[in-house]
């Protein structure tokens, strides 16, 4: 169940919102993406369960783009140390 701070924390992130802005993510992950245009997609979330669980490896996530993977990965705890570079 959420704290009353994690609510008021959303509350303050909802608030600042444009119209052409979404607030959503997968694995309880809260990402702010515009509605058109570049999104994160269904190709990164499948690539991020790839790695699997248990696996506890280092990663390194060239050419990131949204960054959805490294945030995946240290959501769900499939590694001790993530990072992701853009290109």
């Amino acid at each position: 169940m959420p704290s009353s701070s994690d609510i008021h924390c959303f509350m303050e992130t909802q608030s600042v919102l444009t119209e052409d802005e979404t607030l959503d993510g997968p694995y309880g992950l809260k990402i702010v993406q515009k509605r058109a245009g570049c999104r994160y997609s269904h190709d990164a979330l499948a690539l991020a369960e790839f790695l699997g669980t248990g696996s506890k490896m280092e990663v390194i996530d060239l050419g990131t783009g949204h960054g959805v993977i490294p945030l995946i990965l240290v959501k769900r705890g499939l590694a001790p140390r993530v990072v992701g570079v853009e290109l």
